[in-house]
């Protein structure tokens, strides 16, 4: 897992519910950026007071990637 960002949380009785979205490697497969939500999502209920943990999972890339292929060609 690269990051964390745009987390959200509602207090549910004495426990908190909480949305997250996590960044992967973008090579990832599919099945692999899973199993990285369901781990992340298992250690935080764990450690934590949190009755549920949605996650989402976006591609993490190195920035110079990210914008390589819309960048404007040269004059």
């Amino acid at each position: 897992m690269q990051g964390v960002h745009d987390i959200h949380t509602r207090k549910m009785g004495d426990m908190m519910v909480v949305d997250a979205h996590i960044e992967v490697d973008a090579t990832l497969s599919v099945e692999a950026g899973h199993d990285i939500a369901v781990q992340a999502r298992n250690r935080v209920l764990q450690r934590h007071r949190v009755l549920n943990m949605m996650t989402h999972v976006d591609p993490w890339r190195r920035p110079a990637l990210d914008h390589a292929a819309t960048a404007a060609p040269s004059a």
